[in-house]
């Protein structure tokens, strides 16, 4: 059966059986209610001291610790750290976070299917793209937790928080649900939602990929193409942003600049060499540098266009500026690619 397997059998067990005695309880203060609502009163306090007092002592469920070895073991080899582009943007609405050290692991068997966090280590049950509004959203969620274990204490300290204000619940609401109703997470869900628009806006700040007339001396027109084995990067002199693209321009996609990310296909453009002249291919979505409509009245926007080999808008050749950098030049307009 398995660790999982023995988890949710002893889940059911003990919520079956918590469920008969809660029903049982309820009969019975009930009853008690219509006699005597101060020994209810009475009964509730004493449970809830009773609690305070074990969980104050750290004593934390012996399957709470092994659920957390289960998590720990599947994340080994998984571990990804918070890209260094946001360090700055989250350090600021988490001041008490060390962004260096948070790390996060992708498709983890959290049983109940949602993300947990231990102490600076948040466990995602799927895969993530840290820069769609969802991930984004997600992280800042858990970057909430990771700031209350510090506050607490530490883990015994939070773990032991966390599960008095469930007990709380259960005892006030009568429900089990009780993720949302956890002080705890209700701070994590309200952060996210306060902040997630100001944060999100400064995550995507990018920059519009145009042709201009070259200027030799313009750090803005130089580009350094990272060999990734077949594919590569392209990366900008003046402020190391890369070729990626954005939202779309009628059918097609705006090219952009953005922060590395080198996982992301986006960001992989593979060069088809004409003899000269190239053609240049974004891997997630096999369209091709092309330009389109005027920004101005010396600058085109550069797209992805679906190829047409033979057209020469969508042929570049590549002028050597030294230092390992480049100038990408259009063959149609003799323009090179440079950014507003």
């Amino acid at each position: 059966m398995g660790f999982v397997g023995e988890l949710v059998k002893q889940g059911k067990k003990a919520i079956g059986d918590t469920v008969k005695a809660g029903k049982k309880a309820v009969k019975d203060v009930t009853e008690e209610t219509k006699r005597t609502p101060k020994n209810v009163a009475k009964l509730g306090t004493e449970a809830l001291d009773l609690a305070r007092n074990l969980l104050g002592q750290g004593l934390i469920p012996p399957v709470v610790r092994e659920y957390f070895s289960y998590l720990e073991t599947q994340a080994s080899g998984k571990w990804k750290g918070i890209p260094s582009d946001l360090h700055s943007i989250l350090s600021t609405y988490y001041p008490q976070v060390i962004m260096g050290n948070v790390r996060y692991a992708e498709n983890i068997d959290t049983v109940h299917g949602m993300a947990i966090t231990i102490d600076d280590q948040i466990f995602f049950p799927t895969s993530l793209d840290l820069y769609s509004p969802d991930s984004f959203g997600w992280l800042l969620h858990e970057l909430e937790h990771v700031g209350q274990y510090r506050v607490a204490g530490g883990r015994d300290a939070f773990v032991a928080k966390y599960l008095l204000q469930g007990g709380m619940e259960i005892f006030t609401k009568g429900s089990f649900n009780v993720h949302d109703a956890v002080g705890l997470e209700r701070e994590a869900i309200d952060k996210a939602d306060r902040i997630f628009e100001a944060a999100y806006d400064k995550t995507i700040a990018h920059e519009t990929v145009t042709l201009s007339e070259e200027v030799a001396t313009s750090e803005a027109q130089h580009w350094r193409l990272k060999d990734l084995g077949g594919l590569f990067i392209i990366q900008n002199r003046r402020n190391d942003k890369v070729l990626d693209y954005g939202d779309m321009v009628g059918s097609n996609e705006r090219v952009i600049l953005f922060s590395e990310h080198p996982e992301s296909h986006a960001q992989h453009w593979q060069l088809k060499d004409l003899g000269g002249y190239f053609i240049i291919q974004n891997r997630r979505n096999d369209k091709v540098l092309d330009y389109g409509d005027k920004i101005d009245d010396s600058h085109e926007m550069v797209i992805l266009y679906p190829e047409h080999s033979e057209s020469h808008a969508q042929q570049w050749s590549l002028q050597n500026v030294a230092g390992g950098y480049y100038a990408i030049k259009n063959r149609r307009t003799g323009k090179v690619l440079d950014y507003a």
